[in-house]
């Protein structure tokens, strides 16, 4: 199977840049991005195993390049489903609602609509300001 490797960096609203990389395996797609300061490998040395798995298929142990392996295993398919799709599963409490593309009034509809059936995870990747979380919050 012949696979490849892409490296990519991304300018964030905040000036920082998100850097990674995109493993092609066969007809499957994986991203492996550590996150810095939190992921207990660095980029380069994610980028040294998936070279290694590439040459070897050796076995990955960084939780980046495992994921990103892993990925290539299972190609993507288009689909868009609505929240919570595949109606209530048992044990299934808890819902994350990414909020920072949208208008906060938006956001505040979309958290109202689900908030008390489910538990929530509210993620706004850092878009809004002070100003807007606080309007959100209250």
């Amino acid at each position: 199977m012949t696979s490849q490797l892409f490296r990519y960096s991304l300018a964030m609203k905040n000036g920082e840049k998100r850097e990674g990389l995109i493993l092609q395996s066969g007809e499957g797609f994986g991203e492996i991005a550590p996150l810095p300061g939190r992921s207990k490998e660095s980029l380069e040395e994610a980028q040294k195993e998936v070279e290694e798995w590439i040459r070897t298929q050796k076995e990955p142990t960084l939780p980046s390049v495992r994921f990103g392996v892993a990925c290539t295993q299972k190609p993507l398919h288009s689909i868009c489903l609505p929240l919570a799709a595949l109606g209530p599963k048992p044990h299934f409490s808890t819902v994350k609602l990414k909020l920072g593309h949208l208008p906060l009034s938006e956001a505040i509809s979309l958290t109202k609509e689900h908030y008390r059936k489910y538990r929530l995870r509210l993620d706004c990747n850092r878009a809004w300001t002070l100003h807007q979380a606080m309007e959100f919050a209250s």
